[in-house]
């Protein structure tokens, strides 16, 4: 049996493999390992799950917290095509040029 500290917990509920790979990502950048479950279950509409390790849950929820800020914050307008962008993104959704730095 593996101790508390490696076992694994749900992080987040996703609506899509997308989003999960988002904060995947975002939880790399961290140095904060992860995986994604569920994701055969995607074309189901059956939300996709992110689990990190226990020891590293609270440093993961920090990170979630961190993204859903950014999400909360005014759209970056896209200087190639001109469509909205969340402002924690980083590249245009739309047509990939790299978006401007958003002061807040």
């Amino acid at each position: 049996m593996n101790p508390p500290e490696m076992e694994w917990v749900l992080m987040s509920r996703c609506p899509s493999v997308g989003h999960a790979e988002l904060i995947l990502a975002a939880l790399g950048k961290r140095g904060l390992g992860g995986e994604i479950r569920g994701r055969h279950l995607a074309l189901e509409a059956a939300p996709v799950e992110v689990w990190v390790q226990r020891r590293n849950a609270q440093q993961a929820d920090e990170v979630l917290l961190a993204m859903e800020q950014q999400a909360d914050e005014a759209s970056v307008v896209c200087r190639g095509c001109g469509e909205e962008n969340p402002a924690n993104f980083e590249t245009c959704w739309s047509c990939g040029v790299v978006l401007p730095i958003h002061d807040g």
